[in-house]
């Protein structure tokens, strides 16, 4: 093995880190958390299991080609990829910032249209209790007045109604007074000409009477003379 380390080139070193780390970078990426403690767990088991079986020779070896292939490694980095592995690590930061923040702000709208919409409710029913409150008021100040209307002009019609009466009985009774006045005055009439008719008579009477009396007397003077 130490033979085949010597073999290889610090590129070829480099590209095996690389490869390395974007093996487990992926793994990292694909394993869920419980695999990860999983992975954690064997890997650290596995390396106190390589620790206790290697020697320190190997520790010592294994550490300088690990620190070497990492600094060739930094070395080969530049700066590109470095400021682009920043950026990447930016921008999903950012982005898993606006999902949450997304999210969140989803639910709080939710939560929000659930208070306004409770509010809105609680509202609407103690305008409805008002509303009705106050339409049972107006309906009963209403027929209050429509009561005292009504009364004010039944008592209306009915002092019409009295006074149209008194009018007819009035005229009626004026009627059957001249009626009466006119029988009275037309018996009055004809008694007056019954009196005088037998006035009349007893006075045609009386005279005939005296006529004759002095006619007979007349005759009685002639035929004595």
């Amino acid at each position: 093995m130490a033979d085949a380390r010597m073999q290889q080139t610090p590129q070829q070193r480099v590209e095996r880190a690389q490869d390395n780390a974007a093996a487990m970078a992926e793994a990292r990426m694909q394993q869920t958390l419980q695999q990860r403690v999983e992975c954690a767990q064997d890997n650290a088991a596995a390396m106190a299991e390589a620790r206790m079986q290697q020697t320190v020779q190997q520790r010592v070896e294994r550490a300088q080609d690990n620190a070497a292939a990492m600094a060739e490694a930094r070395m080969q980095q530049t700066v590109q990829q470095r400021v682009e592995r920043a950026q990447d690590n930016a921008a999903a930061m950012a982005e898993a910032r606006m999902q949450q923040t997304v999210q969140q702000r989803v639910e709080r709208a939710q939560d929000n249209a659930a208070v306004m919409a409770e509010a809105r409710m609680q509202q609407t029913v103690q305008q409805r209790v008002e509303r009705a409150q106050d339409n049972a008021a107006a309906m009963a100040e209403a027929r209050m007045q429509q009561t005292l209307q009504q009364r004010v002009e039944r008592a209306q019609d009915n002092a019409a109604a009295m006074a149209e009466a008194r009018m007819q009985q009035t005229v009626q009774q004026r009627v059957e007074r001249a009626q009466d006045n006119a029988a009275a005055m037309a018996e009055a009439r004809t008694q007056q000409t019954l009196q005088q008719r037998v006035e009349r008579a007893q006075d045609n009477a009386a005279a005939m009477a005296e006529a004759r009396t002095q006619q007979n007397l007349q005759q009685r003077v002639e035929q004595i003379l």
